[in-house]
Order: C-alpha cells, then structure tokens, then sequence
C-alpha cells in the first residue's frame, strides 16, 4: 500500500518537529539546491564522517581487514535499511523528529528515553570532535597540556557556539562539501606518508588479513561498536527527510544509497591505508592524528590536519542539532504547547520565547560538551560506548519498532508502509540492535583495553 500524501505546513526551525515549509519551485537553485536529494547526501555523509574515521585504522590493525570489510559491509546495508524505516516513519506521521515520531507511534515516555538516548550519543561525539581539535593542535604546534584546554575551550566557544544556533541543518550543505573534502585528502596524506616510507615492517599478508593475532571477542565486539558509530548519521535523517523537495520514499531511498556508500568508499580507504602506512600493535594510536605526529612537518601531512581540524569541527555541528531537538521538545511539553505554534509564540525583542529557549539549550549544550571534553582524553573509549549504547539505539532498535507499529494501523488509518519494510526485516533489524545494545555496551564499559 503507498505512502499516503503528507505536505508539511509550517515549521523551519529545531523548535517545530511537525512539520516543513514547502519551499518554492527553483528556490536555492544552484550545484546543492535546498532541498535536494544531493544536497541531503552531502550532509548525512558529514554527519557520519567524522571522529570514527581518525580510529578505524587502530580497529582494524587489531582485527585485521578482512573482518572490518566485512563488518563495514553489512553496517553499510543495515544504514540504508534504517534510513529508509525512518524516512519512511517519518513521511507517515508527517513529524520530523525521533521525539515527535516516538510521541505520535507510541507515548511521550518513549519520546523521553529515545531522546535521552540519542542525546548521550550527540554529547558524547561532539566532545570525541573537540579532543580530536586539541590533539591536532599538539601536533602542529608541539604545545603541552597546560594548552590543550584553553584551546579546546575557545574552539568551542568562538567557532562551535555561534554555528550551532543555525535553525537549519541545510545551512550546513556547503561547508559540508569542503568538510568531506577535508577527511578525502586526509586520504591523500596517509598515501603520501605510506608511498614516502613505504609499507610497515610489523605489516604482513597475515596481519592486513587477521590484525596483530591478540584480539579477543570483546575487541572484536568494540570493532563492531565502532563501525555502529561510523555510519550513524540516523539522528539527522527526519529533519533532512522533511527538507526534501519533493518529498517521498524514492528520494529518501536515493538519500540512503547514496550517502552510505561515500561513507564506505571512505573508511575502508582510511582502514587500509592507514593500517599498511602506520602498522599494527603498538604502532597504531588512538588516532590517525596521533600516528601522523612524527610527520607533521610535511607540509601535505600538515595541511591535512588543518583540514581534519576543520572538517571535525563541522561534524561538531550536525550533533548538536539532535539535542536541541529534543530539548526544544521537552520544553514544549512543559509549556503545554503544540509543534508548529511558534507564530503565536510571546515576543521578546522581536524572537519569540520558542527561539531564546532554542538559542539557551545549545548554549547549554556546547558547554556540556566542552567540559567533556576538557577532562576526557581517550577519543575511542568515547566512540565504543556511544556507538554501542546509543548509536545501536538510534539506528537498529528504535527504527524498525517505528515500522512495526505503522503496520498495526495499516488496516485501521490506512497508513501505510513500503513492501520492503516486512516484518520479517523489521524484526531481524530490532534482533541485531538489541543485540548490539546491550553486548556491545558491556563490552565498551567493562573490557576496552588502555592504548
């Protein structure tokens, strides 16, 4: 049964999860069109790549490529199931975000938890983008500890702050492009490092094949939890999926491929690379920045970094975004107010109340971030545990109960759901995400091994 027909009326900011302004015909024209399918990849991709591509060279020297490979493939096929679920959830119930979809398929407690969950998930990476910061500022620049944190500190307050009060993710699309570009010469740099050097001594045929032969199941399981948190971008897909224009499954479809498979392209680049370039055991750092230290005199190696820097800094973006949603829905709540109310909000200053409440909550949160960041050092510590905990949340658990439910009312409203959305699937996706919930959460805390 088709999708019925939903045109959003009404909403622009993190504030209003219900609905979307229809934009007008050939409005933004240019190479990434607001609204566009192209445009909407672009951030997704941004969304996803980011910290997890400076540790995958690390899981892989302890795995071996073979497995990563093979994990990155089947993370790739289940992103593009779970973007299509929440694509999907998101066009029939015509909200447009995980709060307002869980409050209109379930109950406002579900709404809570999920975005609860989903905001460990955002905190957590953005504080993973900021060490990354300071670590590419040691590097540069030789500096010790006693500047790390000042300059971590004024990152996120005169670069981070004032783009994370943005309304709109697609005001995002263009330093997007430039942000992929960053981590796609990073790419270039760990090849010109490995064609300069040549390939590692501890590297083998064995090693690229099975790693440095002392990974146990917990690491394998944390290798996992990593490759959860490479792709997950799914906390962006509702807002960009009501920005698209026309709105529909097969753009949602488009979006989902195609932003997936850059993410793949990419980090099996940077795992292979990065493993042949820098080696295996002791050799490997907690990040790419890290290993490339002894190199930072390059000019290329050094505009690299430049670029990392930059580019993790607009990743920093698209995880605020997520929990300004859910504090802005949580406020409503309290206000006993209704998504799309914000014209007939109170006015101060000519803003409405909605708005200095949206500016307050990322205020808040980029500060919450930047104290993280200030005292937390280990950048993969950071990104096993969210990928596990919340990432799997996000991505494989929360989506296919979405589906499941739409189809309970399939016969009573008529909402319907794609044929590729079977309950088998959606089972099967629920299965592996529990699954990853709750093992690979165990594994994170209790048997991550200090480097």
């Amino acid at each position: 049964m088709a999708l019925p027909s939903v045109r959003p009326r009404g909403c622009g900011g993190v504030e209003d999860g219900e609905s979307q302004p229809l934009l007008k015909h050939n409005e933004d024209e240019g190479i990434l069109p607001k609204g566009s399918v192209l445009a909407a990849s672009v951030c997704l991709c941004k969304a996803a790549i980011g910290a997890g591509v400076l540790s995958i060279a690390a899981r892989c020297a302890e795995v071996g490529f073979t497995f990563l490979l093979v994990a990155l493939a089947a993370g790739g096929v289940l992103t593009v199931v779970s973007i299509r679920m929440i694509g999907e959830a998101s066009i029939a119930t015509g909200r447009w975000s995980f709060e307002d979809i869980s409050d209109e398929l379930f109950h406002p407690a579900v709404a809570v938890v999920t975005g609860l969950i989903q905001s460990a998930n955002c905190i957590g990476a953005a504080a993973a983008y900021l060490i990354i910061c300071g670590q590419i500022f040691q590097v540069l620049t030789g500096a010790g500890d006693e500047l790390l944190a000042p300059f971590v500190v004024a990152c996120g307050v005169f670069i981070c702050l004032p783009m994370a009060l943005a309304r709109h993710l697609n005001f995002l699309r263009y330093v997007s492009v430039l942000s992929v570009a960053g981590l796609v010469f990073l790419v270039g740099a760990v090849a010109y490092i490995l064609l300069r050097r040549g390939r590692d001594d501890t590297v083998s045929a064995s090693t690229i094949s099975h790693g440095d032969g002392r990974a146990d199941l917990f690491v394998h399981m944390n290798c996992l939890n990593l490759v959860v948190f490479a792709y997950n971008n799914q906390f962006n897909v509702p807002q960009l999926t009501g920005e698209l224009r026309p709105l529909g499954k097969e753009q949602v479809s488009k979006m989902a491929n195609l932003s997936t498979v850059s993410v793949f392209v990419l980090y099996v680049a940077v795992a292979l690379l990065g493993l042949l370039a820098f080696g295996v055991g002791d050799r490997q750092l907690d990040t790419l920045v890290l290993d490339m230290r002894p190199h930072a005199g390059s000019p290329v190696v050094a505009a690299a970094l430049v670029m990392v820097m930059f580019s993790t800094l607009m990743c920093f973006e698209f995880h605020i975004y997520p929990i300004r949603q859910f504090l802005a829905y949580t406020v409503r709540k309290v206000r006993g107010r209704q998504a799309g109310d914000e014209a007939l909000d109170e006015q101060i200053w000519s803003v409405s109340v909605t708005r200095w409440i949206d500016v307050v909550c990322a205020v808040g949160v980029v500060a919450f971030s930047i104290v993280i960041a200030v005292h937390l050092k280990r950048v993969r510590l950071i990104l096993d545990f969210v990928g596990a905990f919340a990432g799997a949340y996000t991505s494989y658990v929360i989506p296919p109960l979405w589906i499941l439910r739409l189809r309970c009312r399939q016969a009573s409203d008529a909402a319907g759901v794609s044929p590729y959305d079977s309950a088998s699937l959606c089972w099967a996706v629920l299965a592996i995400g529990v699954f990853l919930f709750f093992f690979g959460t165990y594994a994170a805390i209790c048997c991550s091994e200090p480097r």
